[in-house]
């Protein structure tokens, strides 16, 4: 999830987008009934998320969706005025797969001023920047690339953030609560792997990671020395930092499939929620998908 600080007022990006797309459409609503359930200044501007199909993100699931489906999240969000982000984090494309329909259906599907790209690659940015012009491009970076004015920093850069020369803090995106530490070993294999994957339409290309049993989810990843807590997150925000991201949880089940949509609720609660009104969002959220089980099961309820 983004956020981006104006004027004192926090503006979040939500996330999953498309997967678990009911997750924000929750807290979006909260936000619209019980605003005063958020910490004060708090604004859901942003939804961003890769579509599993599209061959120009990393994501373990090559299950086809259909686009009118895609649609109507987008114009979920355009309705609930929140711009849509599209994440494109495949950095080994070449210039053939530019040609990919169906990524090309949801970026026009999306295309108007006001919308955002989150993208790795060179090829595919110039790509965008040509023929989808109405878009803004934040580009993921490295160590070497902080000298960009739009960019989402790699969260192994987290226990230095500070002193890195940045040139454009507000304009840069700090990543929250990262899965991996950044001493990972696999870190890079791992995505390349399943990018890989992802272009060869590969269903069968599952990548368990085996140091699993080592990786702190959430709640305990704020142990994580990468992990950037509330207060921490403020000092940032004091030294020019103005735009932080929660972490997409997509990747992380590949990581291990025992990672749950409960993770990603209580990254949302500890961000977003005041301490006094957490449980009753717990207890909300558990209700809605109870009845969306049995409205599943038994019709209408």
């Amino acid at each position: 999830m983004f956020l981006r600080i104006l004027k004192k007022k926090f503006y979040f990006v939500l996330p999953n987008l498309y997967n678990n797309f009911y997750i924000n459409k929750f807290f979006i609503e909260i936000k619209n009934s019980n605003p005063d359930y958020f910490y004060d200044d708090y604004i859901l501007s942003q939804a961003y998320g890769t579509i599993p199909y599209s061959i120009w993100g990393i994501n373990n699931t090559r299950k086809y969706v259909p686009i009118k489906i895609v649609k109507q999240a987008f114009d979920f969000y355009y309705q609930n005025k929140l711009s849509v982000n599209l994440l494109f984090e495949n950095n080994f494309i070449e210039k053939e797969h530019l040609a990919d329909t169906y990524s090309n259906m949801v970026l026009d599907m999306a295309h108007r001023k006001g919308n955002y790209i989150t993208l790795a690659s060179d090829i595919l940015e110039n790509y965008i920047r040509k023929n989808f012009p109405k878009y803004e491009i934040i580009k993921i970076v490295n160590k070497n690339g902080l000298n960009r004015k739009n960019i989402l920093i790699d969260g192994r850069l987290n226990n230095n953030i500070e002193s890195e020369p940045i040139k454009y803090k507000k304009h840069a995106y700090i990543l929250l609560n990262p899965i991996c530490g950044s001493d990972c070993k696999l870190y890079d294999y791992h995505r390349e792997f399943i990018a890989k994957e992802q272009m060869n339409y590969n269903e069968n290309g599952l990548f368990i990671c085996p140091l699993y049993a080592y990786i702190s989810f959430y709640p305990s990843c704020t142990d994580n020395i990468d992990f950037i807590s509330l207060s921490r997150l403020k000092k940032l925000r004091d030294k020019g930092f103005r735009n932080f991201v929660i972490n997409n949880a997509i990747i992380n089940r590949s990581i291990n499939k025992n990672y749950t949509n409960i993770d990603l609720i209580e990254s949302y609660i500890y961000y977003l929620i005041k301490p006094e009104y957490q449980d009753i969002i717990r207890k909300k959220i558990t209700y809605e998908h109870y009845n969306a089980v049995r409205r599943k099961m038994y019709g209408k309820v």
